[in-house]
């Protein structure tokens, strides 16, 4: 099982990216648990502070989706972020050190990416190998640095 807590302005992008990460995971073998929030930002926050064993998911682009991510950060420094958001705000993600960055709108190979972006992460969520089976073309190949792994590239773009 894997928990994903889900944050965007736009319910219909949600649950398309949800739709879309669900089949992934599921191809996977990986039984996903989401828990969406959009609207106000506060009950989003209380659902995230100090619970490691989840991804966040941030589906938001401009000032406020900098801004939710840096709480969201800051109120949980050592989960795994994944924001979709603008090309403008790449650089604010990297400063972040967030798990995954990507551009909208979301495709099937940039959720591949940031999904096996955070199994790679610390070796997280454990006791599931499968993840390991999803695909990535050529660009998005995950290369092996010691024993860390880490994504070859920043931003990936399908």
């Amino acid at each position: 099982m894997l928990r994903i807590v889900m944050y965007g302005p736009d319910p219909a992008e949600n649950h398309r990216l949800q739709e879309l990460l669900a089949d992934i995971l599921w191809d996977a073998q990986i039984k996903p648990v989401f828990k969406e929030f959009n609207g106000e930002r506060e009950p989003f926050f209380a659902y995230v502070k100090n619970n490691t064993y989840l991804i966040m998911l941030v589906v938001q682009s401009g000032p406020e989706g900098m801004e939710t991510v840096r709480l969201a950060k800051e109120r949980n420094p050592e989960t795994r972020i994944v924001w979709f958001s603008d090309h403008d705000y790449a650089l604010y993600a990297f400063d972040l050190r967030l798990t995954f960055f990507g551009l909208l709108p979301v495709s099937r190979s940039k959720a591949a990416s940031a999904l096996r972006a955070c199994w790679y992460e610390r070796e997280f969520p454990p006791g599931i190998s499968s993840l390991s089976q999803i695909t990535l073309s050529p660009q998005q190949r995950i290369s092996v640095m010691g024993n860390k792994k880490t994504p070859s590239t920043g931003v990936i773009q399908a």
